[in-house]
């Protein structure tokens, strides 16, 4: 070869390999994570790529970012059931989940069922993440979604329901603590409700901004037909201090035989 030719040919085999190499580092990374993963588990990578169900309480911040890293890359695309809770006090912990929010967006995890993310303190990033996977139907099987003790989430999840987002699957939706007031909860049971037409059981207790304006607002969900499959409604304890508002949702629950619970 002529000395030209060579020189010509490792340039574009340099080239090249500058090219690919932030794809062949993601997966190099993707590969490392899912082996950690894995290991955290104590499963073998042809168990965990099965498995219907994971689970990860108090995890650290970094166990919870490389799951999410391992969902992107579609190697969780059998679960059904996936639990990531309690990150709040991990150092980095806001920021943990995400990896995990991106895998849901891209619809990363087509067969989740049942998502627990309960407990964790959520970033404005893993929010968008959210909303977008609500808004494209990449959680339109959901069953059950668990926003307890969260931040910011409940209220994105009340936006992209409003927008016109469906969760046509979803039976359980628990909100507890979860920081929303009056107006996100207008969001979700008025303007979102169409996209909850299958939920069965709404859990909205321990929110503290939330006044007896959003049982008059929930009354008259009840009263015009909405949330069909309504069975429980869970509400703060603290509210139905005044006679009217109390009354009011009772009877529009007894019509519908929903029950009413003051948690």
């Amino acid at each position: 070869m002529a000395p030209s030719s060579a020189a010509a040919l490792a340039s574009a085999t340099a080239d090249l390999h500058r090219l690919l190499l932030p794809a062949t580092s993601k997966l190099k990374q993707a590969r490392l994570d899912f082996l950690a993963l894995c290991q955290l588990l104590r499963k073998t990578p042809a168990n965990l790529s099965l498995a219907k169900s994971v689970c990860l309480v108090e995890a650290t911040s970094s166990n919870a970012a490389a799951l999410g890293r391992a969902a992107a890359h579609g190697n969780l695309r059998n679960i059904e059931l996936l639990t990531v809770s309690d990150t709040r006090a991990m150092a980095g912990g806001e920021d943990a989940l995400e990896p995990l929010g991106q895998a849901l967006a891209i619809g990363a995890l087509p067969r989740l069922q049942h998502l627990n993310l309960s407990g964790n303190l959520l970033s404005g990033g893993f929010c968008k993440t959210l909303e977008a996977a609500c808004e494209t139907g990449a959680l339109s099987s959901l069953i059950g979604l668990n926003l307890s003790r969260t931040t910011r989430a409940a209220a994105a999840l009340a936006q992209a329901l409003a927008g016109g987002a469906r969760l046509a699957c979803m039976k359980q939706l628990y909100l507890a603590d979860a920081g929303i007031d009056d107006a996100q909860v207008e969001n979700l049971c008025t303007r979102g409700v169409g996209g909850l037409g299958g939920l069965q059981e709404l859990y909205l207790c321990n929110n503290v901004a939330i006044t007896d304006n959003s049982l008059y607002v929930l009354s008259a969900v009840l009263d015009r037909g909405a949330l069909p499959e309504l069975q429980r409604l869970y509400v703060p304890k603290a509210l139905g201090e005044a006679r009217e508002a109390r009354s009011a949702i009772c009877a529009a629950a007894a019509e519908r035989d929903v029950r009413v619970l003051f948690r």
